[in-house]
């Protein structure tokens, strides 16, 4: 995931270019879009385990992010989505050792 942040620090510029050209409405209604889709490719691979199956996934996660950070950047939410992600990891990381604890 590392990689994936220094692919969107160095794409900003982009991305603002983007919204500049088609605006916050049609990149949201394209956010939307790009998650339909993703959920189409994990469906179809759920029904059948292939490398094509596997591929289209990776090719709609890599929209998805592209979409997510613009609409990071449309919002101006980036910080308060760091802040939840690290409040859920946190929960996550509470969940899983208290699993650990309730399987000895």
């Amino acid at each position: 995931m590392e990689e994936i942040v220094k692919i969107f620090n160095k794409n900003y510029g982009l991305f603002k270019k983007a919204i500049e050209k088609w605006g916050n409405k049609l990149q949201l209604d394209m956010v939307i879009e790009e998650l339909a889709e993703l959920i189409v490719a994990i469906n179809h691979y759920k029904r059948e385990v292939n490398v094509n199956n596997k591929l289209k996934i990776a090719e709609e996660t890599a929209d998805v992010l592209i979409m997510i950070e613009q609409l990071i950047f449309i919002l101006d939410i980036n910080n308060v989505v760091k802040s939840y992600i690290n409040s859920k990891l946190d929960r996550l990381e509470e969940r899983l050792e208290k699993k650990l604890v309730d399987e000895k």
